[in-house]
């Protein structure tokens, strides 16, 4: 994996100084100067690269139901190589990658390391830790039929893990989210995630707000309330 990684690394480099693109993440591969031969070479390397990597997530994600072989996971930073993997667009390995963080995250430490850690520095754009991981998932929570449910399945999941944390409940508002959220609660294959997620997003008092400003939450805002009623102020 880390030899896989760093060759895509490696090969966006250049491909970024070759085309005079900038620094934005993820890459536009549309945006590059290529012929029809070096597009098939590319895609058919791309393409190898996922299927190694999906293999090697895969074995990994297996043997972690062993506590102690996930500890040595963490030392080898594995999270901050899950990370990077979602950077690609193979629905497959996408999958594989938040299911393996949506396991990763039910321990403190690993969360700790997802918001502390800067995959975005591979491309210079750098950037407040927690966004980073918020805003790579967001691309996943998309309503159009366009994302597969099991992965926005995986991606509720893990963000409603991730949403214990302050910081990262915050990135998801000045990110906008709560709207998509909504609209997946309306959903049966998400409702489940989705209510759970907006649950911990109204925890902090100064954003409960946001609920009654958003559009198309005159059901949901009835709902949360019947669900608060009976929780501690």
């Amino acid at each position: 994996m880390d030899l896989e990684l760093a060759r895509f690394k490696d090969r966006v480099r250049m491909l970024r100084i070759e085309n005079g693109l900038g620094n934005g993440f993820p890459l536009d591969w549309e945006a590059l100067c290529l012929d029809t031969f070096e597009q098939r070479r590319l895609l058919l390397s791309e393409q190898k690269r996922d299927k190694l990597l999906y293999v090697a997530l895969y074995t990994l994600l297996n043997v972690s139901e062993n506590t102690n072989v996930e500890r040595k996971m963490k030392k080898r930073n594995v999270c901050e190589y899950l990370m990077q993997t979602l950077g690609r667009s193979d629905v497959g390995l996408l999958t594989l990658a938040v299911t393996f963080l949506r396991r990763l995250s039910v321990r403190k430490e690993n969360v700790e390391v997802m918001l502390r850690s800067d995959p975005n520095a591979t491309s210079g754009t750098g950037g407040d830790d927690a966004s980073n991981i918020v805003d790579r998932l967001s691309r996943f929570l998309l309503a159009d039929g366009t994302v597969p449910d099991v992965l926005v399945s995986q991606t509720l999941r893990l963000l409603r893990n991730l949403s214990h944390h302050h910081q990262c409940r915050a990135t998801m508002f000045t990110r906008n989210l709560l709207p998509r959220l909504v609209a997946f609660a309306k959903t049966r294959e998400h409702a489940d995630a989705a209510w759970g997620l907006l649950y911990h997003l109204s925890v902090d008092r100064s954003t409960r707000p946001f609920f009654a400003y958003t559009e198309g939450t005159a059901l949901g805002v009835s709902k949360i309330s019947t669900l608060f009623a009976d929780c501690p102020e």
